[in-house]
């Protein structure tokens, strides 16, 4: 009996001391690298809203996430991706046009899989060749634009608009395309684009816009301009020029409408499809995201401002009102 108990004895010991050894065993983190090209409020909510997923996905011992910010400057968004592509993380969350490109040319090995945010052509920033059936290692969520409920909009706010001024960074890729279709849906209107390459032209900018008779200015998701969008409200304001927008987010800063994707959306979503890589699934099998459903943003307070009406089908629209 004695001898039994001691196996007994000896059994449970072992029983404890395994599980003693595999309690202690270190947790393979997941590591998730995040970089934006620029900090302003919609690639922040972005941003925000991908860790809000994914934290709620994973407990924190079991998930590291890193984020950087290239301040909108193109060299330092090119080394940041070098950097953080030579560390292999698990995914690589590139927020922006000129950060997904960063990182899929710092990417040699193509090893890493990438999922870019708030990029708005992805194909014509040659990120992928296909939407729904992806290769390789990268996929995605687009903040592609309702361009034509963005013209329709222009058109009811503005039934007599004369001539219309396009201010963008032509070297944002992202900017140049959604133009392009504005100028092709508003073919009928005078247009006028002026093009900048850093915030400190601004004022060069809308003076000239100025000069030309431009009575609404409309600016796209454009890392260079948003960066000074108070200088171009400031200005606009002035010269009693409105500004018209495809970010949500430059509405409350002074825009007065927009017709958008909510970036808190956009930013689940991008943290869905990380969450399924980190599950092991394949990234093939992954097809580009888009919010569903546009919203609607109106400043009423700027647009009683500049004494523009607002039809009252509009208003029943909107979601800020």
């Amino acid at each position: 009996m004695r001898f039994l108990n001691h196996k007994i004895l000896l059994l449970i010991l072992a029983i404890w001391s395994n599980f003693i050894c595999l309690s202690s065993y270190p947790i393979e983190k997941k590591r998730v690298a995040i970089i934006q090209i620029v900090d302003h409020p919609s690639l922040n909510l972005v941003r925000d809203s991908t860790i809000e997923y994914l934290e709620q996905k994973y407990p924190k011992d079991e998930l590291v996430i890193t984020s950087d910010s290239a301040q909108g400057k193109i060299s330092l968004v090119s080394q940041i991706a070098k950097k953080r592509v030579s560390e292999n993380p698990d995914i690589i969350v590139a927020i922006s046009t000129p950060a997904a490109q960063a990182v899929k040319a710092s990417d040699q090995r193509k090893q890493i899989p990438l999922v870019f945010s708030a990029v708005a052509d992805p194909l014509g920033a040659k990120l992928i060749a296909n939407t729904e059936k992806p290769s390789g290692f990268i996929t995605g969520v687009t903040d592609n634009q309702p361009l034509e409920d963005q013209a329709l909009l222009i058109r009811e706010l503005f039934p007599q608009l004369k001539k219309i001024g396009f201010l963008y960074n032509s070297g944002e890729i992202n900017s140049v395309k959604i133009i392009e279709r504005m100028h092709r849906l508003l073919a009928d209107i005078d247009q006028l684009d002026v093009t900048i390459s850093n915030s400190g032209m601004i004022k060069t900018a809308v003076d000239k816009m100025v000069g030309s008779g431009v009575e609404l200015i409309y600016v796209p998701l454009d890392n260079t301009v948003v960066s000074g969008f108070n200088s171009v409200i400031k200005l606009t304001k002035k010269h009693n020029i409105p500004v018209i927008t495809t970010d949500p987010d430059l509405v409350a800063k002074g825009a007065i409408a927009c017709v958008g994707n909510g970036y808190k959306d956009v930013g689940l979503l991008t943290g869905e499809i990380v969450n399924r890589i980190l599950k092991g699934e394949s990234i093939k099998n992954i097809p580009v995201r888009s919010p569903d459903a546009p919203k609607l943003f109106l400043n009423v307070k700027m647009l009683k401002e500049f004494g523009i009406e607002i039809p009252k089908s509009l208003v029943e629209k909107c979601i800020n009102c």
